[in-house]
């Protein structure tokens, strides 16, 4: 939540807030993000019965709309990576990379995981931390079947989180 005083909206109304141990307060709220920007002395309002009341959900409003935000650019940097990585996967560096792999293991699946096909087909990569100039030692030639285990496992399946 926003701290009292760091607020920095210009649209703003004192109001009246009852807390919980029942005492009635004048605040300054904002109406953009519901925040209590300051108390105002009671002393100042002429009429307080014409303040109207705090609105609580200025701030569920504006805090859903922020998270709602946050989603869709997260949604779109996922969507991102995704193209960046399946354009990767079909480069040139990639398959060249790829090959050296699965000669280094002979074309032979190194996870055996139950169900393997023993002939690798895939080449996994163990992190994407060297994404894009992957050492040997960060990939391992698997099959299908392994491939998908692992990431299961992992909990990778989806998009690749690529450090960049």
């Amino acid at each position: 939540m926003i701290e009292l005083d760091q607020c920095t909206h210009e649209s703003r109304e004192v109001r009246r807030r009852m807390y919980s141990n029942g005492v009635t307060h004048c605040v300054m709220q904002c109406l953009d993000c519901g925040s209590n920007v300051r108390s105002v002395p009671k002393s100042s309002i002429p009429d307080l019965d014409a303040l109207g009341w705090w609105d609580e959900t200025l701030i569920e409003t504006y805090y859903e709309e922020r998270r709602q935000a946050r989603d869709r650019a997260f949604q779109q940097q996922r969507e991102e990576r995704r193209e960046r990585h399946a354009e990767y996967l079909g480069s040139a560096e990639w398959w060249e990379r790829r090959s050296m792999r699965m000669d280094l293991d002979s074309y032979l699946c190194q996870a055996r995981i139950s169900g393997c096909s023993i002939t690798a087909t895939e080449v996994h990569h163990h992190t994407y931390r060297f994404w894009g100039n992957e050492p040997m030692f960060d990939l391992v030639s698997v099959c299908r079947h392994c491939h998908e285990q692992i990431s299961i496992m992992e909990g990778r399946v989806g998009t690749p989180e690529i450090n960049e």
